[in-house]
C-alpha cells in the first residue's frame, strides 16, 4: 500500500533588470509559462492555460522526449504583484496536491523570487524512517535544483536583448 511523506522544498533567485510586475506576468501569463515552466527538453512547443483567480486553474502541458509532462493544479491565493499561492499536481505524487508559494520582492536592480514547494513523496509503506528520510532529502534537492534550472530560463525569458 501506499504512503506519502511530505518535505519542504525551497529556491530563490535574484532576476536582474525586472519588476515585480514582469515576474508576476511570467508566472500567471500562458504565453509566458509556457517558455520556461517545467521544461521537457523536447522540440514541440508546451501548452500552459491559467484562470488567474482564487480558485481558477492553471496548466503546463510539455511533449518530451518518452512522454508529455504535465503539471496542474488551482490557484490558491493570488496577490499581485507579490505572491500566489497555488496547487501542483503530478504524476509523480499519485494525485496528491503539492503546495507551491510564490513571493516577488523588489529589490535594487530587479525583483527577488522565492518559491516554497510542499514536496509529497509517494513510497510503500514499509519503508523503513531512514530510508524515506534519505528519499525526502534527495527529493527537496532534486526539486531546488529543477526550480533553479526553470529560474534560468524565467531569467533569460525577462532579461531585455
Amino acid at each position: 500500500m501506499a504512503k506519502y511523506s511530505r518535505i519542504i522544498a525551497q529556491a530563490g533567485c535574484h532576476i536582474h533588470h525586472a519588476e515585480p510586475a514582469q515576474v508576476y506576468e511570467a508566472w500567471t501569463n500562458p504565453e509566458l509559462m509556457k517558455t520556461w515552466m517545467f521544461p521537457s527538453g523536447g522540440d514541440k512547443e508546451a501548452e500552459a492555460e491559467a484562470d488567474v483567480t482564487e480558485g481558477g486553474a492553471w496548466s503546463v502541458v510539455n511533449e518530451g522526449q518518452e512522454e508529455a509532462y504535465r503539471a496542474y493544479g488551482k490557484y490558491l491565493e493570488i496577490d499581485p504583484p507579490e505572491r500566489i499561492e497555488k496547487t501542483l499536481i503530478r504524476k509523480e505524487t499519485g494525485g496528491q496536491d503539492e503546495k507551491i508559494t510564490v513571493e516577488i520582492n523588489s529589490i535594487l536592480n530587479g525583483s527577488q523570487l522565492i518559491v516554497t514547494q510542499d514536496v509529497v513523496f509517494l513510497h510503500h509503506e514499509q519503508l523503513e524512517g531512514k530510508v524515506v528520510e534519505e528519499h525526502l532529502r534527495e527529493e527537496r534537492l532534486r526539486t531546488e535544483k529543477y526550480w533553479h534550472e526553470m529560474f534560468s530560463l524565467l531569467s533569460k525569458q525577462l532579461t531585455p536583448s
